[in-house]
């Protein structure tokens, strides 16, 4: 399980309205390469989530980054859009 802060100020407003946490998988199987195509997206994901939001096509965008702060020091399980610093995971 992991704890995402969309950049997007849409999804970021609805989350606030929510005032819940919201269950969401990435755009991606685990081990698979992120989608971007919306078509792609929808064919993979529809029939198994309630909303898709439709952003438009994403290409070049970096996923997001993953990390494990279950125990010390943390760790990198995905470097992706964010960068952080070494020092941050001590």
């Amino acid at each position: 399980m992991a704890l995402r802060v969309p950049a997007d100020p849409r999804l970021r407003s609805l989350l606030e309205r929510l005032d819940r946490p919201l269950y969401s998988t990435s755009v991606n199987r685990s081990g698979q390469p992120a989608l971007w195509r919306v078509a792609d997206i929808l064919g993979e994901f529809e029939a198994a989530v309630d909303l898709v939001v439709d952003a438009g096509d994403l290409p070049g965008r970096l996923p997001s980054t993953i990390v494990d702060v279950s125990r010390r020091p943390f760790r990198i399980l995905r470097q992706g859009a964010l960068s952080i610093p070494p020092e941050a995971l001590a």
